[in-house]
């Protein structure tokens, strides 16, 4: 992919559906038809991806190690956003909020459309490795820390987990990559017009994935909270990138695989994390601020330079 394609894959791929969604504030568009986009790309499409890339993924040791850094790329955002979060804020409601804001990142939406754009469809089948246990620490951990953050200020005794909630269509990308590494262990050849849909896929989930979060910014109610996350840009795209470097620069001699790592290390905060606070009251407001922050920069300042280094 020459340059010039990889600049329009920029473009049209991240910034034009961000704006569309942010344009869709103004207009009727109904919040239902925002959250059937993104239902249709983790119940269809994303599986659908995981089959034909991991059809001819090429099988190495070092992959088995990667579901492992999705982990770790929540742990150190997330502790490094506890001790910050302890020191500037008094209430359950703020922390938990700038916690989750620090932990949770955009990992597959807008780190898989980065890493696409660099390295194809390889490189996004490595993404995909990556947030393997995304949904499950999403649950297990941050959906509970995030009610012990609300108890905190209320005393409410909460509804605990709802195990059920484990297991939906948001894991059918999981078996697509099992459906994906059976075909290419049993050695069938994918067919070449298969190899030209993911092209277009990434287009189509890129677009509708992108939308309800450029719909979801509100400058007006964020703009207090600009000065209080500046902190989280330190966490995201200065100390969370220098931790991972020192990991996977012991692990990892592949270069995409390595390049792929440190590309999800700079990922901006992620909508789940404004679900998750959504959900359980707590601050709102900071976590967008943080979310709004942390892609705007990511997008006009990060992940160029990125771009033209790595390209």
């Amino acid at each position: 992919m020459d340059v010039s394609l990889k600049l329009n894959y920029f473009l049209i791929d991240l910034i034009l559906p961000l704006t569309a969604g942010y344009y869709l504030r103004s207009t009727r568009f109904h919040n239902k038809y925002l959250d059937k986009m993104i239902s249709v790309c983790f119940s269809t499409l994303f599986p659908f991806l995981a089959i034909l890339t991991f059809w001819v993924l090429r099988p190495a040791m070092e992959l088995f190690w990667l579901p492992l850094f999705g982990v770790i790329l929540h742990i150190i955002p997330g502790l490094i956003s506890f001790y910050y979060a302890r020191k500037h804020y008094t209430s359950g409601t703020d922390i938990g909020s700038f916690v989750l804001a620090g932990m949770l990142s955009n990992l597959l939406t807008l780190g898989g459309i980065s890493v696409f754009i660099l390295y194809g469809e390889r490189g996004f089948a490595y993404v995909q490795l990556v947030v393997l246990f995304q949904n499950l620490i999403l649950f297990l951990f941050c959906f509970p820390l995030a009610q012990y953050f609300a108890q905190r200020d209320t005393d409410s005794d909460g509804q605990g987990i709802r195990w059920r909630s484990l297991f939906n269509r948001n894991q059918l990308t999981v078996v697509g990559m099992i459906i994906g590494a059976y075909l290419n262990w049993a050695d069938y050849l994918r067919p070449d017009y298969l190899g030209n849909a993911v092209d277009w896929l990434i287009h189509i989930t890129a677009w509708l994935t992108l939308i309800p979060v450029g719909h979801s910014i509100d400058f007006t109610q964020i703009r207090q909270y600009w000065r209080s996350t500046v902190d989280i840009l330190v966490i995201k795209f200065i100390l969370t990138p220098i931790a991972i470097f020192g990991l996977a620069r012991i692990i990892f001699t592949d270069t995409i695989v390595f390049n792929t790592l440190m590309l999800l290390s700079f990922a901006p905060s992620a909508i789940n994390a404004v679900i998750a606070v959504r959900l359980h009251q707590l601050n709102i407001h900071l976590v967008m601020a943080s979310f709004v922050l942390t892609t705007a920069v990511y997008l006009l300042v990060v992940y160029p330079v990125i771009f033209f280094y790595l390209r």
